[in-house]
């Protein structure tokens, strides 16, 4: 099994693998996001380092052809082309630990995000994702807390045609996690929206 880049340091929550969802195909970006330098450097790695702040490793989701440049390893979606719930369900069939903090590559305002508290939510946990909700009531499944034990319901729905994580989420227990603001989780669909943060 390929290994995951690790922090090289004690960070407090050790059985929490992370994953940063690349496999999105950007039509409406007009480049890959993933490597869309901002602020000097890659998005995708922005988010890497916000994950890899509090878990101990971090892995790529999406093509390794394009990724691998990035330094950090690269797993492939489970369904190439089926979206973020394909980089989802490949995240959970690679983890070995009960829990993961995945997050989307279009997200470089992440690292605002109370991650330590959404993280530490799991303790106790007895549902199989924790999804962050924002004032006006969304959740944000695609930087979130999954269990291992969603693998087998949300790969069921993949393997059924369903492409919408949230359509997905609905036959899942899962638990909110109610947040202050929706800036962090903001996700990046264009050039001047990316714009509007430099």
């Amino acid at each position: 099994m390929m290994r995951s880049v690790r922090s090289g340091r004690d960070v407090p929550y050790s059985g929490v693998a992370g994953y940063v969802l690349t496999g999105g195909r950007s039509s409406r970006f007009g480049s890959d996001k993933a490597l869309y330098r901002f602020r000097g450097k890659p998005m995708a790695l922005w988010v890497a380092e916000a994950v890899l702040t509090h878990v101990p490793s971090v892995t790529l989701v999406g093509n390794p052809d394009l990724h691998s440049s990035l330094g950090i390893p690269v797993i492939p979606d489970q369904l190439p082309g089926a979206g973020p719930l394909g980089g989802i369900v490949a995240a959970l069939t690679h983890a070995n630990c009960q829990w993961c903090l995945i997050a989307a590559c279009d997200m470089p305002m992440v690292a605002q995000a109370p991650l330590a508290a959404l993280i530490g939510k799991t303790a106790g946990c007895n549902g199989k994702a924790i999804l962050p909700r924002t004032p006006d009531g969304r959740v944000q499944p695609l930087c979130a807390i999954y269990s291992t034990a969603a693998l087998a319901p949300l790969e069921d729905a993949l393997l059924s045609g369903v492409r919408k994580v949230t359509e997905a989420l609905e036959g899942l227990d899962w638990e909110a996690f109610d947040v202050d603001s929706p800036t962090p989780f903001a996700n990046i669909n264009q050039v001047r929206d990316m714009q509007s943060l430099e």
